[in-house]
């Protein structure tokens, strides 16, 4: 019995793989991506590794990521830096989908494709950026938190924070849920060590940031831009706004219905509250420091993660039929998009207008930017981009 179920789950995820792969592969041939920070880090990688002169892309510093991308960069230009993403995100998919398996949770394929083809995972994906690496680190630290290995997990989690900074609220979020999970000193003890491990290795990565910039800890200073960006009514419209467009209008509607629906006919399940607490916790402590810095939304890649996890987790009764809607939400986001609000100027909004309308969705919309910045390689040419196609200032009406 137990070989006829491994080779089942086997089946299912070579489904999963082949849709999601089929869906990704073509986007590793456009180019680096179309976020200005991977074209920064290819300038800082060049300079620090190639030309003898460190320099950061950005801070905090992602030292750690910048030299593995120049020297896969090298190897293959950006096919090769997209292909080596495209592989840990195969990984996170993989993992994401085991996990539900080992705990015969219903429509467990549905879900895995849900948070897989998202359009935002999917660029991110496909692009050179480090949002991907440094979730696949933090997945590995979810899978192996269990075993008796401390010090390798707490130097995976380290390399998480090495990765990205902020990979250490999601690597906390873990910590603390397997402590509320296990409130015994033991537990405490191994958590402890392993936290410890992971600052002081993670913490290792930043000391050149902090001797770039003189010694000082400006480098964890976030870019937030001019202070006119950062009204209190644009921060809350942005924390608001862009968690709930990480998953798309109708997408995150349905998870609300559905939670709901469950919620009210007592269907929620913690029958696998180990990991389920976890996931919350993974989930709240990442869109807590979002709240706190609403930047970009690929930045909630982690958030994405944990809660379809919690999802599949919660409600794995739930019925197939609503599931399937919800997958069906989540392509369509890729295509077309319903926003409930129209920036004065994209990314650097000021104002807004409220009203909904409807556009072209975030995987079409993302493709035709990188058909335009396919030449480019470095950060010079992407501002070059954007400035012949930047439009003037909308006039917007502030919204009540």
């Amino acid at each position: 019995m137990r070989i006829a179920r491994d080779e089942g789950c086997h089946n299912k995820f070579l489904l999963i793989a082949a849709i999601y792969l089929l869906a990704a592969i073509p986007l590793v041939f456009l180019g680096y991506g179309s976020d200005n920070d991977t074209y920064g880090v290819l300038d800082a990688g060049l300079k620090t590794w190639g030309q003898n002169n460190p320099s950061m892309s950005r801070h905090p510093g992602y030292w750690l990521y910048e030299a593995l991308v120049y020297f896969i960069n090298g190897l293959g230009g950006s096919l090769a830096t997209n292909i080596c993403t495209l592989v840990a995100s195969l990984f996170i998919v993989h993992s994401f989908h085991s996990i539900l398996d080992k705990r015969n949770i219903n429509n467990k394929t549905l879900i895995t494709l849900c948070f897989s083809l998202n359009p935002y995972f999917l660029i991110a994906a496909t692009s050179t950026m480090d949002h991907i690496w440094a979730l696949a680190l933090i997945v590995l630290v979810m899978q192996i938190m269990n075993q008796r290995r401390m010090i390798l997990v707490g130097l995976l989690a380290g390399m998480a924070i090495g990765m990205r900074l902020s990979s250490a609220i999601a690597i906390f979020g873990i910590l603390f849920g397997s402590l509320m999970h296990s409130i015994k000193i033991e537990n405490f003890k191994r958590l402890f060590v392993i936290g410890l491990i992971s600052l002081v290795v993670g913490g290792m990565f930043y000391v050149p940031s902090w001797m770039f910039v003189g010694e000082n800890s400006s480098f964890l200073t976030p870019h937030l831009g001019n202070e006119s960006l950062w009204t209190l009514r644009m921060h809350v419209g942005r924390a608001l706004y862009k968690p709930t467009y990480l998953f798309g209008l109708l997408s995150f509607a349905g998870i609300i219905v559905i939670s709901a629906f469950m919620a009210i006919h007592k269907k929620i399940s913690f029958d696998d509250s180990d990991v389920c607490i976890v996931a919350i916790f993974g989930a709240v402590s990442t869109l807590v420091l979002f709240v706190i810095y609403p930047l970009k939304i690929n930045y909630l890649l982690p958030f994405l993660f944990f809660t379809y996890l919690a999802f599949g987790l919660l409600f794995r009764e739930c019925p197939k039929y609503a599931i399937s809607l919800l997958f069906i939400s989540v392509i369509s986001y890729s295509f077309v998009s319903f926003p409930l609000a129209k920036p004065d100027r994209p990314n650097r909004a000021r104002n807004a207008m409220i009203g909904l309308s409807i556009e072209n969705g975030v995987l079409l919309s993302d493709i035709s930017k990188r058909l335009e910045l396919m030449p480019c390689k470095t950060l010079s040419c992407w501002e070059d981009n954007r400035d012949r196609n930047e439009v003037p200032d909308q006039i917007v009406k502030p919204a009540p």
